[in-house]
């Protein structure tokens, strides 16, 4: 992740959150819902990582201490690139999963 989006003590100011998309506020809500920031390394489970919003979780949960990040994608690998370069740790490819 090039700029990290929180400061040092892993909270996202106002400020900068009012520059990011709906969708990176989404994420980062749900994962401090979740416990972030994190001190224990957890390993977090994003489901659809590819999505909008997934893609913001998945740099999120890194950057707010998780150990792994396990995404599990509804599509087929095409994305498996992407969400391992934003810091996926693992990709669990449910497609045809139904």
């Amino acid at each position: 992740m090039g700029v990290r989006p929180v400061n040092e003590n892993n909270v996202v100011s106002l400020k900068d959150m009012s520059a990011l998309p709906t969708n990176a506020g989404s994420a980062y809500e749900l994962l401090v819902a979740a416990g972030a920031p994190w001190t224990t390394s957890p390993t977090v489970l994003i489901g659809s990582g590819a999505s909008r919003t997934g893609v913001y979780a998945v740099q999120l949960a890194k950057a707010l201490g998780a150990g792994k990040v396990i995404v599990i994608e509804p599509w087929e690998s095409a994305q498996n690139d992407l969400l391992t370069s934003l810091g996926a740790d693992q990709i669990v490819d449910d497609a045809g999963a139904a």
